[in-house]
């Protein structure tokens, strides 16, 4: 199978996202799939203007809108505390904000056994009182493998 771009680099109206790995391998015992990555936004559009930056999850082909999203800041109607998509801190340098990222993801989304699923990772950033000033949105993806029953062989009597 192919491997999904776990990587979208960003520009000054694109936020830069990387995941920390293309590829999660489940098993009938994984409680969720945690996946990880960064962000990194320039944030020189948003000169003086509060922003938010939002997460949609989704997977292709099992449904056309978002399947969970959410937002950062956490002090903000906009953040959803009880979504499985969670946000860490900003750290801001400069003109750059960097933003890590969790997304557990819940066994009623894996693949069925020995096969694979592709989701999605959008990320869009704009203006909280101005939300015409906004980032283009950055996609990435990652693919969940479920192994459940790889390895085990059966005995043949001979």
């Amino acid at each position: 199978e192919c491997i999904p771009p776990s990587t979208s680099p960003g520009d000054p109206f694109r936020p830069s996202v990387e995941l920390t790995k293309p590829v999660y391998e489940v098993d009938s015992r994984s409680p969720v799939c945690t996946v990880t990555g960064e962000i990194e936004l320039d944030t020189s559009l948003f000169r003086n203007l509060a922003y938010s930056i939002g997460i949609a999850f989704s997977a292709p082909g099992l449904s056309e809108k978002p399947i969970e999203w959410n937002q950062d800041p956490t002090h903000t109607p906009y953040n959803r505390p009880r979504s499985f998509i969670q946000m860490g801190d900003r750290l801001i340098v400069d003109d750059t904000c960097f933003l890590k990222f969790k997304i557990d993801v819940p066994p009623s989304l894996f693949p069925e056994t020995q096969s694979s699923r592709v989701f999605s990772v959008d990320v869009k950033c704009y203006a909280l009182q101005k939300p015409e000033v906004a980032t283009k949105p950055s996609s990435v993806q990652f693919m969940i493998m479920n192994r459940s029953g790889a390895g085990r062989r059966m005995s043949v009597a001979a």
